[in-house]
């Protein structure tokens, strides 16, 4: 089974920000970062009442409107601080061989990928997962790497459901969607 497709940056940026969310140390990183601005809020009423003439409440009521903004609003602005540093970083080096055409190979053997200049093989028990999210299948070569396939690409969702079954078939049970 044969696939070409080309990646764009849009690609890129998604898988980054979908592995992130899948990602335990990830995920905790931005949770410690949602609770301690919320821990300064409850605090800061306090210290900044003790050198103002405004009263308490005044600063509990603000600080407290702001930690309930931050913990609505803080996920989103992650993303968007993501997507933001991703494609400033794609913009900063030369990417071509990540955004160039390439081939996707599915033997009895394991996966191929070309690309200009590039040629990688994996043979199937290497594989450490296929995941599947709405518009992407990611078959996982590493923890932090994997092969993109854009749904896109595929002609009908048989065509796409006949990739994932052939590669469940090469790949343990427990590394399947």
């Amino acid at each position: 089974m044969e696939l070409k497709f080309r990646l764009t940056e849009e690609d890129y940026i998604n898988y980054n920000i979908e592995h992130a969310k899948r990602s335990p140390s990830i995920r905790k990183s931005i949770l410690f970062q949602r609770l301690m601005g919320p821990a300064v809020f409850i605090i800061a009423p306090f210290v900044v009442a003790k050198y103002s003439e405004i009263p308490l409440w005044y600063w509990i009521t603000l600080f407290g409107i702001t930690t309930i903004v931050w913990l609505v609003f803080y996920p989103k602005y992650a993303n968007w601080e993501m997507k933001t540093r991703l494609k400033k970083m794609m913009k900063e080096k030369n990417h071509e061989s990540l955004l160039a055409e390439r081939t996707l190979i599915l033997t009895q053997d394991g996966i191929t990928e070309e690309s200009p200049g590039e040629k990688s093989s994996i043979i199937w028990e290497k594989i450490v997962s296929l995941e599947e999210t709405e518009d992407y299948i990611h078959v996982y070569i590493s923890p932090v790497e994997a092969h993109v396939i854009p749904k896109r690409v595929f002609k009908d969702q048989q065509s796409q459901s006949l990739f994932i079954e052939y590669i469940n078939e090469h790949i343990s049970s427990d590394k399947r969607i």
